[in-house]
């Protein structure tokens, strides 16, 4: 896409984190804009921008509203990211399996009916489950977790809709995105807090990695694999090709911050999908796309610590 200038730009979970990030950079192009919300969502990081684009009321998980927010709006591209995870709270398969996987096909079959020339969703790295090897889009499929699973699901039912729908949609599978906006509960932002504050930080035990990739860089994956509408059914690997323990991600920030965390290592809980070994191989988006992360985790860390200071 040479240019999102006037261009219907139709997108789910553009209240959370990376949604709000793209809202914001397909607003600075130009494009027309519209969230599919429900009616109790937090609009916080959206705040500046909301006269900029339009808000339409709806559930994915129903396909009337979903069917009747599509036909309405009639996009020429739509960038899908809404999700059930259920982080905290005590939750049922059939919580997953509604918005993860029901939602894709509702948003697919009225994206079909309006003739939709754009379709980017995300994914998930939570699709492979474990290993002790660089994640290729060709693996076998093993999730440890719900979420996991029905993320694979909706992968799934994608490729299946681009072959026998003829729909233009690419998965991007997303690795550990941080950056401004991001949940105030996860680890990046509450350790560069905890930096700030002198607070506490808990931890789980040590010798977890994670493949950590900027949120800015995600954005451009999104508008890169949008320029490709021919690649109907493909998957890239979205990261940074590069693994980093939490012990060490904790030591930027302290570099960049110039203050000592104070973390009590043990006291978080360990996650099912928690491993000693995680690292996208994003040779694909490379060799396809012409996508490539251009923040080190250095640069990232330091553009994410201005932000907080500044929120």
């Amino acid at each position: 896409m040479k240019s999102w200038i006037g261009k219907r730009v139709f997108v789910t979970g553009g209240t959370g984190f990376i949604g709000a990030n793209i809202v914001r950079r397909l607003v600075r192009e130009k494009a027309e804009v519209v969230l599919l919300v429900r009616p109790n969502a937090h609009l916080w990081r959206l705040k500046g921008i909301l006269p900029k684009m339009s808000l339409i009321q709806g559930d994915l998980t129903r396909a009337n509203d979903v069917e009747k927010a599509v036909s309405q709006v009639c996009p020429h591209a739509i960038f899908h990211l809404a999700t059930f995870r259920a982080n905290k709270n005590p939750t049922t398969f059939s919580n997953f399996v509604t918005t993860n996987l029901f939602g894709a096909t509702h948003l697919a079959v009225a994206a079909k009916k309006a003739n939709v020339q754009i379709f980017v969703s995300a994914g998930s790295q939570l699709e492979y489950g474990n290993t002790l090897k660089p994640h290729r889009e060709s693996d076998l499929l093993r999730p440890v977790t719900l979420y996991g699973l029905t993320r694979a699901a909706s992968t799934m039912y994608f490729q299946y809709a681009a072959q026998e729908l003829g729909l233009p949609i690419v998965v991007l599978r997303l690795f550990h995105v941080y950056g401004p906006w991001e949940s105030h509960e996860r680890l990046i932002p509450t350790a560069i807090r905890a930096a700030l504050t002198g607070a506490r930080l808990p931890m789980t035990e040590q010798g977890f990695h994670r493949d950590y990739v900027f949120v800015e860089d995600v954005v451009e994956a999104f508008l890169a694999a949008a320029a490709r509408p021919d690649l109907g059914g493909e998957i890239f690997n979205i990261g940074s090709g590069v693994q980093t323990s939490n012990e060490e991600a904790l030591a930027i920030i302290e570099r960049v911050t110039g203050k000592v965390i104070s973390s009590q290592i043990g006291a978080y809980k360990k996650h099912l999908h928690d491993t000693i070994f995680r690292v996208a191989d994003i040779r694909k988006a490379g060799d396809i796309l012409g996508w490539r992360p251009r923040y080190t985790l250095d640069k990232g860390i330091r553009k994410t610590a201005e932000w907080v200071r500044a929120q």
